[in-house]
Formats: C-alpha cells, sequence, structure tokens
C-alpha cells in the first residue's frame, strides 16, 4: 500500500520527469526502490493519466486548432500538417505494440526485476544515501 506522501512524491517526481528527454516511467521504478515500494502497476497508470490531463490543459489551446484542422480536413495550414505527421508518427509505434505486446510486458518485468536487483545489494547501507554515492558491486 502507497501512503499519501509517497503518492505525493512519486507523483512530483513523474511530473517533473514527463518533461525531460528520458524515461519517466524508470525515474518511477527508480524512486519506488529507493523508498522500498512496489505498489501496483495501476499505480504507474494513474500517474501517467494524471500527466496526459496535465498535458491536455496545457496545451488545451494548440489541440483545439489541431482538432478544428482535422474536421475541416485541412492538411495545407500547419495544424493540419502536424495533425497527418502526428497520426503517421503513431501507426508505427502502434503496429510494434500490437505485434510485441506480450514481448513488451515480459521485458518490462524484466526491466523492473533487473532495478529490483541492482537496488538490493548490499553495497550502500542506506537507500537514501546510495543516491548521491556510487556503489561499487563485486
Amino acid at each position: 500500500m502507497v501512503t499519501i506522501i509517497e503518492a505525493l512524491i512519486l507523483a512530483i517526481i513523474q511530473g517533473l520527469t514527463e518533461w525531460l528527454p528520458v524515461s519517466s516511467s524508470g525515474h518511477l521504478v527508480i524512486a519506488q526502490q529507493f523508498l522500498g515500494l512496489n505498489p501496483p502497476l495501476i499505480f504507474d497508470l494513474i500517474l501517467h493519466i494524471g500527466t496526459l490531463g496535465v498535458v491536455l490543459i496545457s496545451f488545451r489551446k494548440d489541440i483545439l486548432k489541431i482538432l478544428k484542422a482535422l474536421v475541416k480536413k485541412d492538411l495545407r495550414s500547419d495544424e493540419g500538417k502536424l495533425a497527418f505527421f502526428i497520426i503517421v508518427g503513431s501507426v508505427p509505434i502502434a503496429v510494434i505494440g500490437f505485434i510485441f505486446k506480450e514481448n513488451i510486458v515480459h521485458y518490462r518485468s524484466f526491466i523492473h526485476d533487473l532495478i529490483k536487483l541492482h537496488f538490493n545489494r548490499k553495497c550502500c547501507t542506506n537507500r537514501i544515501s546510495s543516491i548521491f554515492r556510487v556503489c561499487i558491486f563485486n
């Protein structure tokens, strides 16, 4: 079970790292290990849905312009071109996700297990202080 404070810490980490060009999910897994948490997958999903909500609110004007261009079938405007590129750019990843769904689920589990193994080593006695020190494994 995740407490309110732990959920807030993870939500802040998700919110800050989502905008960086690195994996916010990876940061969540690492933070969960430092805090000794093992929340259910639905918890991560809810954090990502919250992020989606913030993105939709933050970019609502741009999203509305893109949707209007789609409704008008105006692919000559900047918004119409952007809509087209978003759709075309999403197709390959959707196909890959559909084809390799089972492998992706197992890969995610494998990555979680590797991170857990890494942080369960006894080279660092304090989980929090291990953020700031380099662990040398035998």
